[in-house]
């Protein structure tokens, strides 16, 4: 279950409301809140939810958005609800707040939220970034097979979005445990 938040300082909330349910389909949940709309549903797509929302914002003023990367992410939605009044209008996902917020936020209850249903700690992942995110030296070093390491690189990413071969994904983690 993905979450996407849409934050609008007008009218437009049923306008919204029925672009996503055309684009998701009608199997959403559309919770109102006075300042944003939360969208309950199942699509993955991100990259179409995007295209809406740039395209919304040309058209209307301050339209925020925020969809959530982690599965069921309620917890991802508690941690940056703080952020929503620092961005008007634009695209955001865990990752963009991240980067720009790392300073800003509880990076504890960030990791925690990133590495759950993962076998992966701060160790691991301070052991697979001095090796340069190479995967059959961190093997080695860890008394890994490398098949096994890879599994559970892939298993970070399934339930959280985040890819520890990625830099950038391995740089906001790494930011986070330091």
């Amino acid at each position: 279950m993905s979450y996407t938040v849409v934050k609008i300082k007008s009218s437009y909330k049923d306008t919204i409301t029925l672009l996503f349910k055309e684009l998701i389909g009608f199997d959403i949940e559309v919770i109102e809140k006075p300042d944003y709309l939360i969208f309950k549903h199942n699509y993955e797509n991100i990259k179409d939810i995007e295209s809406i929302i740039l395209s919304l914002s040309n058209d209307m003023i301050n339209v925020f958005c925020y969809t959530t990367i982690v599965k069921d992410a309620l917890d991802e939605l508690n941690l940056v609800k703080d952020l929503f009044n620092k961005y008007n209008t634009g695209f955001y996902t865990l990752k963009d707040l991240l980067i720009n917020e790392i300073n800003n936020i509880n990076k504890k209850e960030a990791f925690d939220l990133i590495v759950r249903g993962s076998r992966i700690n701060s160790d691991f992942i301070n052991e697979y970034l001095n090796y340069d995110l190479n995967v059959s030296k961190a093997a080695k070093k860890m008394f890994l097979h490398r098949n096994t390491l890879i599994y559970n690189l892939d298993k970070l990413k399934e339930t959280s979005g985040f890819d520890l071969r990625c830099f950038k994904d391995a740089y906001i983690i790494y930011s986070l445990i330091k």
